[in-house]
């Protein structure tokens, strides 16, 4: 969504994602998009109003000479005011935040469920939450492994080693089995 939305933005206001210095997806960039999709419509706000907008999205870091310095651009932009785009637009920002939120619910679920289950997994130096549970969920019950090598074969970081006869390689490989990859459809 967010690689649709820098292509409408392209179409519509491509010298917008080089005011925002980091980039167009921050939430006062949203916040202007959503009430204002074209370089028109950002043109034609109130300059108080956009100085407010830009404000309070970004947490007091765009004051007034930023909210004057847009304007300008939005008049001068090689952009289109295309009426269908800026629905598109619009659309895509919504999809996005709805995303965005719906990733920070399921993350703070797995916090939740990892801290309560007080696993071991959590005390390896850089393992967070959604990493040990995910590394959990692809494990399942531990017990049913009778050594860590059979757990290290299970992830498939088991390494193969080539040897014939008298013959051993030098170098080893890691093996392709382990549990099968989970794929999306």
């Amino acid at each position: 969504m967010k690689i649709q939305l820098t292509s409408y933005m392209d179409q519509v206001f491509p010298e917008l994602q080089y005011f925002f210095k980091s980039g167009l997806h921050q939430k006062a960039c949203y916040q202007l998009l959503k009430e204002a999709p074209t370089p028109d419509a950002i043109a034609s706000m109130h300059m108080t109003h956009l100085s407010a907008l830009l404000l309070k999205a970004s947490h007091g870091h765009f004051k007034k000479e930023h909210a004057k310095a847009l304007r300008v651009l939005a008049r001068e932009s090689v952009g289109s005011s295309d009426r269908s785009l800026s629905i598109q637009i619009t659309h895509a920002i919504e999809q996005i935040e709805l995303l965005d939120s719906q990733l920070k619910t399921v993350e703070s679920e797995m916090q939740s469920i990892m801290l309560s289950l007080d696993s071991l997994i959590m005390t390896i130096p850089g393992i967070g939450f959604v990493n040990g549970g995910m590394i959990l969920g692809e494990i399942g019950n531990i017990k049913r492994f009778s050594n860590a090598s059979k757990v290290l074969a299970y992830a498939g970081l088991d390494p193969s080693v080539y040897q014939s006869g008298n013959f051993v390689a030098k170098r080893t490989r890691m093996s392709k089995r382990g549990s099968k990859p989970y794929v999306m459809h």
